[in-house]
């Protein structure tokens, strides 16, 4: 699995993103911050925790560490100590998440959960059912949560899409749910005749339709990446990271 590399539709100055706004807070942008962060642990949340389980054995020290480790994440002041050499905000999450464990666990202080958390209800049953159908193998967990963090960039990816298709109305909704799996790296289960027979359009239709959905697939996929990054370069270092965790 690869990816072609990255192309620019413009040559404007490189966004503020979810990540550099939580590292530049002001007072005049609390709610934007508290939402920007709130974006990135949703993402995040998982990986996180299928790290956790992976270096400390149990679900029960994983979801208190898990939960430990978010309430601290989202405060204002601690995050705005995330050092700036490490632009990509996967980077900042291993290297701190190992730093926590190392002061909270492996020295036997149990973290438990409280505070302000951005989970608002950590689904214990949902982690574990998630993490119970990872392979099973001598993975290291940091090559565990950079699967799980591919996995979860993607699963985000594909909730905006069809966002992107539901409000243009049922029609346009129907569409996607007939090409979303041409998005799969198999390149869908069912051949462009079949679909286009389903859609009760021309299969040069349908090729157009999947043209499009990938593109803006492509698109999405890029915005959600560029959002936890410090530049534009590192972009296509994330993805080929990503790549790279499916082909582990």
């Amino acid at each position: 699995m690869s990816y072609p590399a990255l192309h620019t539709e413009t040559d404007d100055p490189f966004p503020i993103t979810r990540w550099s706004m939580v590292r530049g807070v002001e007072s005049s942008q609390v709610t934007e911050v508290d939402r920007a962060l709130n974006e990135l642990c949703r993402i995040y949340w998982y990986p996180i925790y299928a790290y956790v389980r992976r270096t400390v054995g149990t679900p029960e020290d994983a979801e208190d560490l898990t939960q430990g480790y978010l309430a601290r994440l989202i405060q204002r002041d601690y995050i705005n100590q995330a050092n700036p050499e490490k632009g990509k905000f996967r980077a900042f999450l291993m290297a701190d998440l190992k730093l926590f464990l190392a002061k909270e666990w492996m020295r036997g202080r149990a973290v438990k959960r409280g505070g302000r958390c951005v989970i608002e209800s950590f689904d214990h049953a949902m982690a574990e059912g998630r993490y119970g159908v990872e392979p099973v193998d001598n993975d290291s967990p940091e090559k565990l949560f950079d699967r799980a963090w591919a996995t979860s960039l993607l699963e985000q990816v594909r909730h905006k899409l069809r966002q992107h298709y539901e409000v243009k109305g049922p029609e346009k909704l129907m569409v996607y749910e007939a090409l979303q799996s041409f998005l799969a790296w198999n390149a869908g289960e069912h051949s462009y005749a079949e679909t286009a027979a389903v859609l009760d359009v021309s299969v040069n239709q349908i090729k157009v339709d999947i043209h499009r959905l990938r593109k803006r697939y492509r698109s999405l996929l890029e915005k959600e990446i560029a959002d936890t990054v410090s530049c534009k370069e590192e972009i296509q270092e994330e993805l080929n990271t990503l790549a790279a965790a499916f082909n582990q």
